[in-house]
């Protein structure tokens, strides 16, 4: 498997006929398939690219391979939401994808755009790219090479506060760093980033739990209210609030890894759980279970319509007094 961080180099020194672009991020998919396209000798694209939005069947895709490109030395085949089937025909599938691989010369590339690569790693000839989202030493990495490109310095401290306001979302953070670098001169300050990137919710409900957690009262209140101020729903807030208590909970009373808690939870990528982490280990169990309590209790007075925001107050007071 290729990381996608490797794939632009890879693709100078060897050729596959056919890739599997697999992973959480949208972001690092669509990227990647934009390097291959334009790693590849294409005339008239317009001819030579094909695109299966919603799948396609196995033989009618080695057929559009094995067609002649059109006035072109290379072609182009992307198949997204290709289904893999199970079964016998799974296995026709594998050996029908294998043979074109071992067969197959440089006039066409295929690639599939998929979350799952599971069925495809037994498939004999076919090159799998990491498109999972990638930690925050990858997206410094990243945003200090592309703000390089731009003709602009970033230190790796700012360059790591641009991931975390972003939750190290690729789709986000290329925004946001190509907002700075249209903004600043030469070089991108701390500053730069407090007044112009804006910090992702599930970041902000990560710091008001973590002043909660330090019983930093003064701090948590305002922090609520600069939410509510600029437009935040309380039964949103009190949602983001509870599932982020709720995984501190699992964290505390499992034995699980970050990455098995991360799947198990639905949280994309093993950052958000080490965040949550961090802060369950200013907490006993107990104090844990009495919290997932306040929000039960706030929970019922919503749905009976006190007053939200009275009431998003009042479950953070109490939070602070575990």
């Amino acid at each position: 498997m290729i990381e996608f961080i490797n794939l632009k180099e890879s693709l100078k020194s060897k050729f596959f006929p056919v890739y599997v672009l697999c992973g959480d991020d949208q972001w690092l998919k669509n990227k990647s398939l934009e390097n291959i396209k334009a790693s590849l000798d294409i005339q008239l694209p317009e001819m030579n690219c094909f695109v299966y939005e919603e799948g396609a069947d196995v033989d009618d895709l080695v057929n559009a391979c094995n067609t002649l490109p059109f006035f072109s030395r290379q072609k182009l085949v992307v198949v997204h939401n290709f289904a893999f089937p199970t079964g016998k025909r799974a296995n026709y599938v594998k050996e029908k994808l294998a043979n074109y691989c071992a067969k197959a010369d440089d006039s066409c590339v295929l690639v599939f755009v998929c979350d799952d690569d599971k069925a495809f790693k037994t498939v004999a000839g076919v090159q799998l790219v990491n498109c999972k989202r990638l930690d925050e030493r990858a997206v410094v990495s990243w945003i200090v090479a592309y703000c390089r490109r731009q003709g602009r310095a970033i230190d790796a401290a700012v360059a790591s506060k641009i991931c975390q306001y972003c939750l190290c979302d690729m789709s986000r953070v290329a925004t946001e760093t190509e907002k700075l670098c249209s903004f600043a001169s030469t070089q991108i300050t701390a500053d730069d980033v407090e007044l112009l990137v804006h910090k992702d919710s599930n970041y902000e409900i990560f710091k008001l739990s973590e002043m909660i957690a330090n019983k930093n009262s003064t701090k948590a209140l305002q922090t609520l209210q600069g939410l509510l101020n600029r437009g935040e729903q309380p039964r949103a807030l009190f949602g983001l609030l509870y599932n982020f208590y709720r995984r501190m909970y699992y964290v505390k009373t499992t034995t699980y890894t970050t990455k098995e808690l991360a799947s198990m939870l639905g949280v994309k990528g093993e950052w958000a759980i080490t965040q949550v982490a961090n802060v369950a280990d200013k907490y006993k169990p107990m104090q844990l279970k009495r919290a997932l309590d306040c929000f039960a209790a706030t929970d019922d007075k919503i749905k009976r319509f006190f007053n939200e925001i009275d009431e998003i107050n009042m479950l953070v007071l109490n939070l602070l007094a575990l």
